[in-house]
Order: structure tokens, then C-alpha cells, then sequence
């Protein structure tokens, strides 16, 4: 029996010291459970199990990769979008110019139907003005203008001869 208690005392005493070696650390507790959290998130995300989710992130990083990566810089991006701009300007330009012969020919053509309808005095016009912005269309802002143009007449014969030789 004295050898149960002794051996029992032992093993107390390893307990203790193994216990007494032993630190509760709350921050490291916090940051493990921040950790787990995250990875639960990430396989809730991008799948089940962390192979998963390591998968993903190679395949991001290879696509990282193939655009230039965080190596291109803030300059060099730059740089591409004033070409790209520069480029989409000239074009907008280009458009304008082949938009101003249409409009003189649109204008040519709508005036010579308008002879036809005896409005010989009408004037059709189309305006183009060159927005400061860019859209998908350019940057032109198109304005149609048609002003009739009408004669009075002030005497009543001089109606009359006009119905007569309109009839006539």
C-alpha cells in the first residue's frame, strides 16, 4: 500500500511540475482562434479542404502573374492609360471628321427633298459639337436644325394669284 501512495505522490509531483512548466497565453489563444476563423472562411469560399483553398491561390497567383503581377507599377499603369486614352481620342477625332461630311451630305440631300416639297427656303443643318468626355459613340454631341421659312402675304389678291397659279 505505501508503495501505491508513494508512486501516487510521484506522479502528483510530475503533474505539478508539468503544470507549473505549462503558460496560459491569452493573446496567442486570440490569435490561433483568429486563424482557424479565417480558414474556416477561406474553405467556406473557395472549397472544402485547405488543399482547396492552397489550389485557388496558385491559380490567382498565376493569373497575378499573366497581368503583369504587383511588380508593374503605379507609373507604368499609368502610362498605359494615357496611351489607351490618347488612342481612343484620335479615334473620337477620326469619327468627327467622317460625322462632318455625313452631316453636309445628310443636310445636301434633306435640302434638295425639301425643294420637292416647295420649301425651297427651309434651311437644314446638323450641328456637331466635341464634348470634353469620351463615350462608347465618341465624343460628339449631334444637334438637328430645321427652320422653315415662311412669306407673308399682305394682300388678298395677291393670295388669290398665288392659290390660282397653284391650282392652275
Amino acid at each position: 500500500m505505501r508503495e501505491i501512495f508513494y508512486s501516487l505522490q510521484d506522479v502528483s509531483s510530475e503533474i505539478e511540475s508539468v503544470h507549473d512548466g505549462l503558460e496560459f497565453d491569452a493573446e496567442r489563444l486570440k490569435y490561433v482562434d483568429e486563424r482557424l476563423s479565417l480558414i474556416r472562411t477561406l474553405e467556406q469560399k473557395y472549397g472544402a479542404t485547405i488543399a482547396d483553398v492552397l489550389a485557388h491561390q496558385d491559380k490567382v497567383e498565376t493569373q497575378l502573374a499573366e497581368m503583369g503581377g504587383p511588380q508593374q507599377s503605379t507609373a507604368e499603369l499609368e502610362a498605359q492609360t494615357q496611351q489607351a486614352y490618347d488612342r481612343a481620342l484620335t479615334l473620337a477625332n477620326q469619327l468627327h471628321t467622317i460625322r462632318q461630311t455625313a452631316a453636309l451630305e445628310l443636310a445636301q440631300q434633306i435640302h434638295e427633298q425639301l425643294k420637292d416639297l416647295y420649301m425651297e427656303k427651309a434651311v437644314f443643318s446638323v450641328q456637331l459639337t466635341q464634348s470634353e468626355q469620351l463615350n462608347t459613340d465618341g465624343n460628339d454631341i449631334a444637334e438637328f436644325i430645321f427652320k422653315r421659312i415662311q412669306v407673308k402675304v399682305q394682300s388678298h389678291s395677291l393670295r388669290s394669284l398665288l392659290v390660282v397659279n397653284y391650282l392652275g
